[in-house]
């Protein structure tokens, strides 16, 4: 991959590093304040929409910085996607038992959803190369996971205006805060101790 993309040396692991560590870290917190003011449903499907675009960027990458471009925004979906999922499970969920088991599903997701991807990315790559795993994922979650969300999440229970949108963006997100621990997770997932 590196070699066919060109992928200079100083990039060679920012394509695996910069997606994960780096830009879902650091926007994971403001897209969180974004779930609270526009609901769980829209912003989810914000980021199931945006992670599966930029899978496919990936796969349609010509240049190695255009791979990184496109794995940094999509872990911006991906924080949009997490944050739009904490969100749904706190605000449908009563605390207790059943809230504890939700989030308990969804961090178990995690590392089976990756052990199972690399599994099934390396059988990709060693058989069809590797921007198959980008094509196919990047369509499952567009197609799939963002066809059945759009469907299947409540509607949220006001419909805004342009201007309502915008009023309530930037008067309930606190963006002085959220943009300050941006950086900061951003400069503590960059500078390892």
């Amino acid at each position: 991959m590196t070699e066919e993309l060109s992928l200079p040396e100083s990039l060679a692991f920012w394509s695996t590093s910069v997606s994960g560590g780096l830009t879902t870290a650091s926007s994971l917190l403001l897209a969180g304040s974004v779930a609270d003011v526009l609901g769980p449903g829209s912003v989810d499907l914000l980021g199931c929409i945006t992670s599966g675009a930029f899978m496919l960027g990936c796969g349609f990458a010509r240049r190695g910085e255009e791979l990184v471009v496109s794995r940094a925004l999509q872990g911006l979906g991906i924080a949009l996607y997490l944050s739009g999922c904490v969100s749904f499970i706190t605000k449908t969920a009563p605390r207790g038992r059943g809230r504890n088991i939700s989030f308990a599903c969804l961090v178990l997701s995690q590392p089976l959803g990756f052990s199972f991807g690399l599994v099934v990315g390396v059988t990709l790559v060693d058989t069809l190369g590797w921007r198959a795993g980008w094509y196919l994922y990047g369509s499952i979650t567009l197609l799939l996971l963002a066809t059945i969300g759009f469907w299947s999440f409540p509607k949220p229970p006001r419909m805004w205006t342009m201007q309502n949108l915008t009023h309530d963006i930037k008067t309930k997100v606190d963006w002085v805060g959220a943009l300050l621990a941006s950086i900061f997770m951003a400069l503590l997932s960059h500078f390892p101790a």
